[in-house]
């Protein structure tokens, strides 16, 4: 008999074929053999067994075809007599498989034989293939939505404590996140606020203003006799003694002026030199008294005045000079009346009484008054009278006794 065919008695005139699910590879045979698990025979007279292809197997005896490897399952070889199940972090969702896919970036295969893979949920991420679970978001990141490969860091301005989350915490007010993928947020420091929430930064404290406290929302103006120059600092500077700082948010102190002065620390404005004293520098903490000799009859004034208005001796001696010019003149004056009045006693004296009368009621500047640095109109009259008009309108006369200016009733 040939291969793939067997005689089975003596004296036969023919040969018979193998039947399906047996072979012979022999001559001369009295029978077939059966296919061996792993392998098939599908036809007749076959004189070899076929081995499964990769994808199939059979465990049997005498078969005519091999099984397809079922979904979640694969057979990699030939000649297999079983399929295996795909691996935890792997999966096949087809048929006769000679291999198993593994689970995607963002995906997970957490069983034995999967036919599908998982996807990673809000809050976790998988950046690797073939992997049998989902990394929770670390604190300081999330994930906002499913399928994701890798987490993301929370931005500046937001933080997260917690983990497996899927957005992260703006920074309170008073507070500031400056990094990204922070777990905490930072109070803003003492000098510096933040009155918005969700920020990177706080905002140092103005000039003019400060911050005393850590974690404020707002800064606070320096008050009147207080002063800042500089940002992001925790208190004002109190104005120095002979310097002021006027309104709400200063940020420089100022000297005090000429005829100004102040003793205090912390003043809003400087004080007037007073009647019969002066300051002649800037920033000057205390003022001086008139030297004797001279006076000065309003306040807030650099310098005092020699008697009779003179601004310095030279001028007083030239005032003096005049005094005695015009006293002697006055006097002539007044002896060319008299003997006027001796000679023409028609004459109405009357009118040589009424004009002193007149003078001595409210003198008017004359002529040859003259104007000091203070704006006083000063003169000296007939009678050796020192006078000074004020810019106001009022009048002062020197007190010869007391060698000081009095106001003229």
């Amino acid at each position: 008999a040939e291969p793939g065919h067997f005689v089975p008695n003596y004296g036969a005139t023919e040969q018979i074929e193998c039947e399906l699910g047996f072979f012979q590879s022999q001559s001369g045979s009295v029978g077939c053999t059966p296919s061996t698990p792993g392998n098939y025979v599908n036809q007749t007279g076959a004189p070899t067994q076929t081995p499964c292809d990769p994808g199939y197997h059979q465990n049997q005896f005498m078969s005519t075809e091999c099984r397809a490897a079922d979904q979640g399952h694969y057979v990699a070889e030939t000649g297999s007599l079983s399929q295996s199940k795909c691996e935890i972090g792997s999966f096949s969702a087809q048929i006769a498989s000679v291999g198993c896919t593994s689970a995607t970036p963002g995906h997970f295969v957490s069983i034995e034989g999967a036919t599908n893979q998982t996807v990673c949920s809000n809050g976790a991420f998988q950046p690797e293939y073939g992997q049998s679970s989902c990394l929770n978001a670390e604190a300081g990141h999330f994930v906002p939505e499913s399928g994701a490969s890798e987490q993301i860091p929370c931005h500046t301005g937001t933080y997260q404590n917690l983990v497996a989350m899927t957005s992260c915490i703006e920074a309170d007010p008073g507070h500031h996140v400056p990094e990204t993928g922070m777990t905490e947020q930072i109070i803003c420091a003492a000098g510096s606020y933040q009155f918005n929430s969700g920020q990177g930064t706080c905002r140092a404290a103005d000039p003019g203003h400060f911050v005393r406290t850590s974690g404020l929302t707002g800064q606070t103006e320096c008050i009147e006799g207080w002063y800042q120059p500089s940002e992001g600092k925790t208190e004002c500077l109190q104005a120095e003694p002979g310097h002021f700082a006027s309104g709400m948010g200063s940020v420089t102190q100022t000297e005090c002026g000429l005829g100004t002065f102040e003793e205090r620390a912390g003043a809003s404005k400087c004080e007037d030199a007073h009647i019969d004293h002066y300051v002649d520098a800037i920033g000057s903490i205390s003022q001086s008294p008139c030297p004797t000799g001279t006076s000065q009859p309003l306040v807030g004034q650099s310098k005092c005045v020699w008697p009779f208005g003179a601004e310095s001796p030279a001028i007083l001696f030239a005032l003096v000079g005049a005094i005695l010019v015009f006293g002697l003149g006055g006097w002539m004056v007044m002896r060319r009346r008299r003997e006027v009045t001796v000679t023409e006693p028609e004459m109405n004296t009357g009118q040589f009484l009424e004009e002193p009368e007149a003078d001595l009621g409210r003198p008017t500047p004359p002529p040859h008054a003259k104007m000091n640095e203070q704006g006083q109109l000063v003169w000296v009259d007939d009678a050796g009278t020192s006078y000074a008009q004020n810019p106001d309108g009022s009048m002062v006369t020197f007190n010869v006794s007391t060698r000081r200016w009095e106001p003229l009733e």
